[in-house]
């Protein structure tokens, strides 16, 4: 299996995991109507955290990120400009 998700109306909707072929969990993500929203995981191969983010209709709201030997490298508490006005347009829509 290289993934599994849920869907809602042909839609990404609920859990999404994605797998790499070693069999070890490659992206977790929880969907919503299909965008990201939530805690968003990604890994390496070798079953290190390689990022770790929480989403808004897609958009990072906040990320942190290792390299493969478990180093921070880098990390935002709050999205960039274009994300910001994005998740604001679609926080008044809804």
């Amino acid at each position: 299996m290289e993934y599994y998700c849920g869907f809602e109306n042909g839609i990404k909707h609920g859990d999404y995991v994605e797998f790499h072929e070693n069999g070890c969990i490659k992206f977790f993500v929880t969907m919503w109507q299909g965008s990201s929203h939530g805690k968003e995981l990604h890994w390496y191969k070798n079953g290190n955290l390689k990022s770790e983010a929480v989403t808004k209709y897609g958009y990072d709201v906040m990320k942190k990120e290792w390299d493969e030997d478990g180093k921070l490298v880098k990390e935002t508490f709050e999205p960039n400009e274009h994300s910001r006005k994005m998740i604001e347009k679609y926080d008044r829509q809804l």
